[in-house]
């Protein structure tokens, strides 16, 4: 409402919903020992090029992150809220290091694993 009072529209589509129940995935959003657990995907949209959308897209994340300990789904933009790879390495806490080990042990090379981002998140910001 406060972009609105000052005529201002960056939320200009819908915003999507899913819910789940958790995943045993170790590095899934909606990762949790409790199988009986559920989680809220929310999915902000909209139009290319929206004035204000990132700043308002920011905004919304950095609020639900200080809130509700949010995480970004992996395959939507994320990467430029402020500070996002270690908040999302400390979310991670352990789960990052279990992952590293899996992902030692059958590419010890690293050859699988060649994405900056997610990088930063599981082994900490440079």
């Amino acid at each position: 409402f406060e972009y609105a009072k000052k005529g201002q529209y960056p939320l200009n589509l819908v915003v999507e919903i899913r819910i789940t129940k958790s995943s045993s995935a170790i590095l899934s959003d909606a990762y949790d020992e409790d199988p009986d657990a559920y989680y809220f995907f929310i999915e902000v949209l909209s139009i290319k090029d929206t004035p204000l959308f990132k700043e308002f897209s920011i905004e919304l994340a950095q609020r639900w992150m200080q809130k509700y300990n949010a995480r970004p789904h992996w395959a939507k933009s994320w990467e430029y809220v402020p500070n996002i790879t270690q908040y999302l390495h400390e979310q991670l806490g352990e789960r990052a290091k279990k992952f590293e080990a899996v992902r030692a042990k059958y590419d010890p090379n690293g050859i699988f694993f060649d994405n900056e981002s997610l990088k930063q998140v599981i082994y900490g910001t440079k």
